[in-house]
């Protein structure tokens, strides 16, 4: 019996090579509408998403278009399998697992009063989101962001609570304020400066980023709103003329906030821009910073310890002109040194550690997103040291990260996008060889075919069930052959080069909800 259904696969699997070797042979090629036609018009599969190779995966890239927003800024957290959205103006969202967006009602409180006319200022913006889960339902959503109060603007924490249920969010409580940092920032620093930098106010330099220290403590990067800049505006550059490092002030300063009684605590020091915050499997804590020009940094944080901002950069000033006050010009003497150091600056964004079981071979690695450059960085760091960085491009401004349950790796870009990443599926090999590297450990995302079709809409699938081999039956980029408890799958190439089209066997128990 094992040697007959042995015989039979191996004619099968002759069938499929022949199926799949006519349709590959230029001038012939099978076409979307020729499979169209033959499966009745009807496209249940739609074209797979886009794919880009990376140095150990090959990657999908599936969209999700958001309402366009104004200005840049806002964050992204998952709650559950959905996505918890803030845009930079503070209206909150919901991503819903089949991408559909949902918008609340509620709005998190940016304003006194409301303004006479809009805020247009680009810098002024919800920076962050941070949730705490206190049941299977229920969340405090924590939100960093400006607050406009008659002539000066507050950096500020306040949080909500948020009820979960089939699907949906809502807001359940009042907003609280946990954090207000200190001083009031003046308006004429959110305002478009005619002299030096920056070009687009302070509120830029905001940083903002949090994440929970155990369950009653919060940290929370607060940039400097280009404090520094401005003092360097008013006074000309006059190195004679340093800052003040008010070590009461919260801005440029890593801050730990006990929630129950509201008391802050500055731990680090010597911030300018702080867009990312992560901590390790090891308990090391990783923090992200915007330098000026040329001086983006990534640092290894140790409480007490100051960062060398504003007296110490490898950056210089905006337009290939000296920083003032750093004693000599491309070197950090005198503080901490960064772990590393971009030159030229990508405009380092947010920061998160790889634990995917998606990627696993990104284990451990920092997940470091790029404004300027449009690209996800892969940072490596073994012996306590960078042992590698690979730059992966994706054309967008990268604001915020998050890494969903199932192992996605979301992105919130500045052009009102979310983009998950997401391990292709390899359309799937016989057997993984561990000569490709992408299908080196494939065994745990081999695809769901059956999560393709919508059960309860497609006949003709089902119509497959028990059926022997017979001719494919078409949809759109995909041929389906069922052949007693072996479902078997292949890609239709889009173009005569393509010829990487691999098929698989799985096991199928005769119900289309259910794949092994």
């Amino acid at each position: 019996m094992a040697a007959t259904r042995r015989q039979r696969l191996f004619s099968l699997v002759l069938a499929l090579v022949a199926t799949v070797t006519i349709p590959l042979i230029p001038g012939n090629l099978l076409s979307i509408e020729a499979s169209s036609r033959f499966a009745g018009g009807s496209r249940v599969f739609g074209p797979s998403p886009p794919t880009k190779r990376t140095h150990l995966y090959e990657i999908q890239l599936v969209t999700v278009e958001l309402e366009r927003f104004r200005g840049d800024g806002g964050a992204i957290e998952p709650l559950g399998d959905h996505l918890l959205l803030v845009t930079p103006r503070g209206r909150i969202g919901l991503i819903q697992a089949d991408g559909k967006v949902d918008y609340l009602p509620d709005r998190v409180p940016m304003f006194e009063l409301p303004p006479e006319k809009p805020i247009t200022w680009v810098g002024f913006r919800v920076a962050d989101i941070l949730l705490k889960e206190l049941s299977a339902d229920e969340f405090t959503l924590f939100v960093s962001h400006h607050y406009l109060v008659g002539e000066c603007v507050e950096f500020r924490i306040s949080s909500t609570r948020l009820n979960m249920g089939e699907g949906r969010v809502e807001v359940s409580g009042d907003w609280k304020t946990e954090f207000t940092a200190n001083p009031c920032i003046e308006n004429a620093i959110f305002g478009y400066w005619e002299g030096d930098v920056p070009k687009t106010g302070g509120g830029i330099q905001a940083g903002g980023r949090m994440l929970m220290e155990g369950d009653q403590h919060l940290l929370i990067a607060v940039g400097d709103h280009a404090w520094y800049e401005w003092h360097l505006r008013n006074e000309g550059g006059d190195p004679e003329k340093p800052p003040v490092v008010d070590p009461e002030l919260h801005l440029g300063k890593l801050v730990r906030i006990e929630l129950e009684s509201g008391d802050a605590e500055i731990v680090a020091t010597g911030f300018r821009n702080p867009q990312g915050l992560a901590r390790d499997g090891e308990g090391n804590l990783w923090l992200t910073e915007h330098g000026p020009q040329g001086g983006d940094e990534l640092n290894l944080v140790w409480p007490g310890l100051d960062y060398g901002w504003p007296f110490a950069t490898y950056g210089i000033l905006y337009g290939n002109r000296v920083w003032p006050y750093n004693d000599e010009q491309g070197r950090h003497d005198g503080s901490e040194e960064p772990f590393y150091a971009w030159i030229p600056a990508i405009a380092v964004s947010s920061v998160i550690v790889s634990s995917s079981q998606q990627f696993p071979l990104w284990r451990d690695d920092l997940l470091i997103g790029s404004l300027r450059s449009g690209s996800l960085f892969r940072v490596r760091i073994r012996q306590e040291r960078v042992t590698n960085i690979e730059r992966i491009g994706f054309g967008e401004r990268i604001r915020d990260l998050a890494q969903m349950p199932d192992g996605r790796v979301a992105l919130l870009t500045d052009s009102s996008k979310v983009i998950f990443l997401q391990r292709a599926p390899l359309y799937c090999q016989l057997e993984n060889s561990s000569r490709s590297i992408y299908s080196f450990d494939a065994e745990v995302v081999c695809i769901d075919v059956f999560s393709l079709v919508q059960n309860d809409a497609d006949p003709l699938i089902r119509r497959l069930s028990g059926e022997d081999v017979g001719p494919p039956a078409m949809r759109s980029l995909f041929e389906i052959f069922v052949h007693e408890d072996l479902l078997i799958y292949l890609g239709i190439p889009c173009s005569s080069g393509d010829f990487r089209n691999r098929f698989f066997f799985t096991h199928y128990t005769g119900s289309f909800g259910r794949h092994f």
